[in-house]
């Protein structure tokens, strides 16, 4: 769709229930802004019984907008001491210089201040990465040394450590990917490393295989 014309191609939403399922929510667009119209004080001047004042200022800053391009649909939410607005950012100038004159009036004609403020409409911030999944990096280490590409494995192996680390023993994966990068160590001549490796590997599951290992470490260390 036009971005200018974003509003206006939006899906018309056909009872208010709907209005509150997420699934049918659509972002506003990177190059919209958020347009705010606040009357300053204005709970002062409501309790001193000028409302009406402050409502028509709020109306004022409504027509302000809509009426710099009555071809383009902008959604707003009026507050009753101002609004606030989505517009496109091709009439972004245009609209402040408006609201710019409603301030005058407001200060002029109703002895109000009208404060009103801009911000862009950019997309949420993505989602932080998910945790690096232990078991499928050891794994693909693991194919690795298979293939006698140790020291390609070792950096996935590492990984593999690290979102491991606390595991174990309850999850074997911590003893497999210690023990996995410590033959990867030993076979790209870091012994002095290996050992550490495979002695908490030894800790978290022991066996034959896994001491044999540590005997290789510890004599080329």
């Amino acid at each position: 769709m036009a971005t200018v014309d974003f509003y206006r191609d939006l899906t018309v939403l056909e009872s208010f229930a709907e209005t509150i399922e997420t699934a049918r929510h659509t972002q506003v667009p990177g190059d919209w802004w958020i347009v705010v119209a606040d009357v300053v004080g204005s709970t002062k001047a409501i309790e001193a019984g000028a409302y009406k004042k402050v409502n028509t200022v709020g109306v004022a800053c409504i027509a302000a907008v809509i009426n710099v391009d009555r071809s383009v649909e902008m959604p707003f939410v009026f507050g009753g001491d101002g609004a606030t607005f989505a517009v496109p950012g091709s009439l972004l100038e245009r609209i402040v210089a408006a609201l710019r004159e409603a301030q005058r009036l407001s200060r002029q004609s109703f002895e109000l201040s009208l404060r009103p403020i801009t911000s862009t409409a950019s997309p949420p911030a993505p989602p932080p990465a998910p945790p690096p999944n232990g078991h499928a990096l050891n794994d693909q280490g693991y194919e690795l040394l298979r293939a006698h590409q140790a020291a390609r494995a070792v950096p996935l192996l590492r990984r593999a450590v690290s979102a491991l680390r606390g595991a174990g023993p309850t999850d074997p994966y911590e003893a497999y990917a210690n023990y996995n990068l410590g033959l990867a160590l030993i076979q790209t001549q870091r012994c002095s490393e290996a050992v550490d490796r495979l002695r908490l590997a030894q800790r978290l599951e022991g066996g034959g295989t896994v001491a044999k290992a540590l005997r290789l470490a510890e004599r080329c260390a």
